[in-house]
């Protein structure tokens, strides 16, 4: 519960990533320690939530990995 308040009064967004391997992105994120939730793959579409100071770190992170990332909620 206590988590879920942080997450809402530091704010999230909620990505779209569309790759050829998507999974990548996912699996530097996970190593670097970048917290991510609610992951649902539709196709070579990848949507999940991710916080606001953690989405300046995926930004490095996605250099290594031809993908697009599209902010569909904030």
């Amino acid at each position: 519960m206590l988590l879920f308040i942080y997450r809402l009064l530091c704010g999230y967004l909620y990505l779209r990533i569309s790759a050829e391997n998507p999974e990548k992105l996912l699996n530097i994120c996970a190593a670097k320690g970048i917290g991510i939730w609610r992951v649902t793959v539709k196709g070579n579409l990848v949507y999940f939530k991710i916080g606001i100071t953690s989405f300046k770190k995926l930004r490095i992170f996605k250099r290594k990995v031809p993908c697009k990332i599209h902010i569909t909620k904030r």
